[in-house]
């Protein structure tokens, strides 16, 4: 699967150019800011699938 970024750089034109502590509020993840997560979109070219996974920062 291939890493696409920050979900949150996909909110708007302007969100991949805002604070990350305050774009997470919007990753649609609860603890990801406490814990110290990253959700970011990945796709397989193949079958087309994305899935947003959680990475450690």
């Amino acid at each position: 699967m291939m890493d696409h970024g920050k979900i949150t750089d996909y909110l708007d034109a302007y969100s991949a150019y805002m604070e990350i502590e305050t774009m997470k509020l919007f990753d649609g993840a609860i603890d990801s800011l406490e814990v110290h997560h990253c959700v970011h979109l990945f796709s397989c070219s193949n079958c087309l699938h994305e899935e947003m996974i959680e990475i450690q920062e």
